[in-house]
């Protein structure tokens, strides 16, 4: 029998992300409009809400990236579109800096520590066309470095669900313990 969850259900656990004046908006964005939504139900997989990340995954062009925007609005994240940059050495910590500004970084840095500050990461799929599976090791090895320590989740990844299992397979190495919650995007009901 599967459990399902309320997509608001899941995001609760993220706390309502600090925030920041946005110095490039290249791939980091405050979705200020909450977009137009309808849930579907979300298929649990794995869900600790003590674990720093959730793992949102999906076949193509069933709403990831409409939900991602959809999260990030209604916790105050930041939404960040991976197809907008080619990931590797730095991309993590260097595109924080481009985006909040230097003189932020140190309290950015540490508020993503301690899971005051929300991430809601989307386009892996893109990402690894444009990066390879290497640039997408790279950039998880930083995140899960910053926000390991965070006692709930404060970083959400989007992703299909090919890539999901190479997201799932960097994080089980660099962790004995599961360090991510896994849901599935259920289809629509035919309500819906």
């Amino acid at each position: 029998m599967n459990n399902y969850q309320d997509i608001i259900d899941v995001i609760r656990h993220v706390w309502d992300s600090s925030k920041y004046t946005l110095c490039d908006t290249k791939a980091i964005t405050r979705i200020e409009e909450k977009p137009k939504y309808i849930e579907p139900k979300l298929k649990e997989i794995q869900f600790d809400t003590k674990q720093p990340i959730i793992i949102i995954s999906a076949p193509g062009a069933v709403g990831k990236t409409t939900l991602a925007k959809y999260s990030a609005n209604i916790k105050k994240g930041y939404y960040w579109d991976l197809s907008k940059l080619k990931l590797g050495s730095n991309s993590f910590v260097g595109t924080l800096v481009e985006t909040f500004g230097p003189e932020n970084i140190g309290q950015v840095l540490t508020e993503l520590g301690n899971g005051r500050l929300s991430l809601f990461i989307d386009a892996f799929d893109e990402a690894e066309m444009i990066s390879g599976s290497q640039g997408i090791e790279t950039f998880l090895i930083d995140v899960y470095k910053y926000c390991n320590t965070a006692s709930h989740p404060n970083i959400v990844l989007f992703s299909r669900s090919e890539t999901t299992s190479i997201i799932q397979f960097i994080l089980d190495n660099l962790s004995s313990n599961p360090s991510y919650s896994l849901f599935e995007i259920d289809y629509f009901e035919e309500e819906n």
